[in-house]
Order: C-alpha cells, then sequence, then structure tokens
C-alpha cells in the first residue's frame, strides 16, 4: 500500500506543508475561507483541490511542527541561539542580543532573521551580527527556522 502524503503543521489549525511518497514538497494547505469545513490544498504548480475535513485523515498523515532540536537548548529572551553560554544579555535596537564572552564588544542578535544582501538576495541566518542587521534589510527575529522561512518566501513573493 503506498504511503500516505504527509501535512505537517506549520500554523495550529491554520496552515500545513503537503510532502508526497517521495517527501517532496506537494505545497501547502489551508481551510477554505468560505467554508471552514473543507481544507483547501494548494499544490506548487499554482493548481488546488478541495478536501472535506471529515475524511481528511484517511487522506492524509497529519503531524505536528517539530520542535527545535537539541541543539538549541539555550535562549535569549525565548529566542533560540546556539549552545553556547551567552554573556552581556540586553535589548539592542528592540532586538534580543548577546556577546560571546564577557570582554567581547561585538554583540549578536538572538534567533532567526531573514537578512536582505545586496548582491545575494534574501538570505537565511541564525544569530547573525548585530552590525550585519545594521548594515542590510531584515525581517525578523523568529522563534524556529520555519517561520522565518515562511516570511522570507512571502518577501519575496511581494518583492518580485
Amino acid at each position: 500500500m503506498p504511503k500516505k502524503p504527509r501535512a505537517i503543521e506549520v500554523i495550529p489549525n491554520k496552515l500545513w506543508i503537503t510532502y508526497g511518497d517521495n517527501d517532496v514538497k506537494t505545497g501547502t494547505m489551508s481551510p477554505a475561507s468560505d467554508d471552514p469545513s473543507m481544507l483547501v490544498q494548494f499544490f506548487t504548480d499554482g493548481s488546488n483541490v478541495a478536501h472535506d475535513r471529515d475524511n481528511i485523515n484517511e487522506l492524509f498523515d497529519f503531524q505536528e511542527k517539530s520542535e527545535p532540536s537539541s541543539w538549541h537548548q539555550a535562549h535569549v529572551f525565548g529566542y533560540p541561539i546556539s549552545d553556547i553560554k551567552p554573556f552581556k544579555i540586553q535589548e539592542c535596537d528592540n532586538l534580543p542580543c548577546f556577546t560571546k564572552s564577557a570582554t567581547s564588544t561585538v554583540y549578536f542578535a538572538a534567533g532567526y532573521y531573514g537578512i536582505n544582501f545586496t548582491n545575494g538576495g534574501w538570505m537565511e541566518s541564525h544569530c547573525p551580527k548585530l552590525s550585519t542587521l545594521h548594515k542590510y534589510e531584515f525581517i525578523g527575529p523568529f522563534k524556529t527556522q520555519t517561520d522565518m522561512q515562511i516570511a522570507i518566501q512571502r518577501r519575496k513573493r511581494d518583492d518580485g
């Protein structure tokens, strides 16, 4: 029997990312705006199909969004950082910041960010230097990599 497509929850009860049998992203799924008893699956090719919520579990293997790995055990104001001991924890320019040593003057911004580099476009970043955020346009901070990736995709779509 073929494996059911997966639907990974991104926003509880509002948005799922869908994957086919080979774990290839096929699109997204969200409640129909005009009928909450239906879920609409939007495919990456631009097409869509509506599914009745009553038998959606027969069609998809629903999974909750995975928690950040244990690699992100440390946090600054609730935003993940690499598993290091942060120093000089403070808010700088309304961002959760820290240094990597007690004597350092180089601040890093906790969490995930999308940074619009002049020649590279929108890139993902985890705990960038505060000076980098001062230099380039950015979005963030985000508490999960998935939230950051969705925001970057939206920004690319809006800019394009």
